[in-house]
């Protein structure tokens, strides 16, 4: 005679197996397909932190709190959002009248 908790652990079991076959035949096929996650084999390595890292990620991650607008950051502002692509075409524009001058065609206007 079989009790109602030696029914339930027997289906769980079965259950338990059908899942776990069903499971083989997806990795089987997404073998076959070469699509699917990528198995890691690393295992479960220690990994030791480094505060300074982890700092430093931290306040990346909160820039909207720890932004401060002074010099510094508006020399940066200033050569990266300004001086930096002025450069770039202004030396891209000296090309392409060089490359005019150079060919006997009429320069372009590109402003």
């Amino acid at each position: 005679r079989s009790t109602p908790q030696s029914q339930a652990r027997e289906a769980t079991m079965a259950l338990r197996g059908v899942l776990r076959g069903i499971a083989g035949a997806v990795e089987a096929v997404a073998a076959r397909s070469g699509g699917g996650m990528q198995k890691r084999h690393a295992g479960n390595m220690p990994v030791r932190t480094n505060s300074f890292v982890e700092s430093w990620s931290a306040r990346r991650e909160n820039i909207e709190s720890e932004f401060r607008f002074n010099g510094k950051t508006l020399t940066v502002i200033g050569l990266a959002g300004v001086a930096a692509p002025y450069l770039i075409y202004n030396g891209c524009v000296n090309e392409f009248k060089r490359k005019d001058e150079h060919d006997g065609a009429p320069q372009r206007k590109f402003w």
